[in-house]
């Protein structure tokens, strides 16, 4: 199974699996399991929901379907040109990446390196986007995190330096003919020397040059994802394909979620007790939920 060394990885860093023959079930995770990749679309089998729910306490899945499936309408950003150069970018980021290519070296990392120099990117960018992270903030779990990658060879990892300061890395992972991109951090005091997207083109460059490597998937527009992240992407060279994104909440949380009243006791109430992160994606989990009935 080409996701096999993936679903090793996950089970390595404290995610709970299921393999099927065509995706790996993940979490749970802010109680749900999830199927990955996300560009897969082939519709769930009843037994796995079922297996799902009946071994976790789980509130629901995420998945992907098929454009014109009940969900919500979304994007998979994917690089499938295998002549990928700087006429594949948008004015600014042709103009940022050549500044990056000027000031900084990208090469492969052994994720022992990582390991030791990776954590004050991990917190420079949790700090940016507001948002916190055991795997990237707890030095137990980075460096089980660092200790799963480097027992597995699709799992790799790119770096950026700026006179031999890490500037910038990119963990990612071989599923077949598509290389994921699993992780992209950076340290904010460099990112005027644009070294960020001058490793994504760099790497990019490099793997779709490998034999069988035919895609470069670079996630999904999912829930609360910020639209500046979006435009790098595009701005990178990276294609929006339509996917729908599907939530499905057992049966006796459906009933209570999405029941109107509750409705209106979230909205009223969450701006009040909860974060206003935290709120926003209680609210697009329970959209896409509504979607997806």
């Amino acid at each position: 199974m080409i996701y096999s060394e993936y679903a090793k990885f996950c089970l390595a860093i404290g995610y709970k699996i299921l393999e099927t023959s065509n995706s790996v079930w993940i979490g749970p995770r802010y109680g749900f399991f999830s199927r990955m990749p996300l560009y897969e679309t082939t519709p769930p089998q009843k037994q796995e929901l079922e297996f799902l729910y009946h071994q976790h306490r789980i509130l629901g899945v995420n998945y992907a379907a098929e454009s014109g499936c009940k969900g919500k309408v979304s994007h998979n950003y994917f690089i499938r040109d295998r002549t990928y150069n700087l006429k594949n970018l948008s004015t600014n980021c042709r103009r940022n990446v050549q500044k990056g290519l000027k000031s900084c070296q990208v090469r492969t990392m052994a994720f022992d390196e990582l390991c030791r120099l990776g954590m004050p990117l991990n917190l420079d960018t949790l700090n940016r986007q507001g948002r916190s992270d055991q795997f990237f903030s707890n030095k137990d779990q980075w460096k089980r995190l660092c200790e799963a990658g480097k027992e597995l060879e699709q799992i790799e990892v790119w770096g950026a330096f700026v006179q031999n300061e890490l500037a910038s890395y990119i963990i990612t992972t071989r599923l077949g003919p598509v290389v994921s991109v699993l992780f992209s951090h950076s340290r904010t005091s460099l990112l005027s020397t644009h070294a960020s997207p001058a490793l994504y083109f760099s790497m990019i460059q490099k793997l779709m040059q490998r034999p069988g490597v035919e895609a470069i998937y670079n996630g999904t527009e999912w829930l609360t994802t910020s639209k500046g992240l979006d435009r790098f992407k595009q701005g990178m060279g990276f294609i929006a394909e339509p996917v729908v994104l599907v939530t499905q909440l057992r049966p006796l949380a459906n009933r209570i979620l999405l029941s109107r009243g509750m409705r209106r006791t979230i909205s009223f109430l969450g701006p009040l007790l909860l974060k206003q992160n935290f709120h926003q994606r209680i609210e697009a989990v329970l959209e896409m939920a509504e979607l997806s009935s």
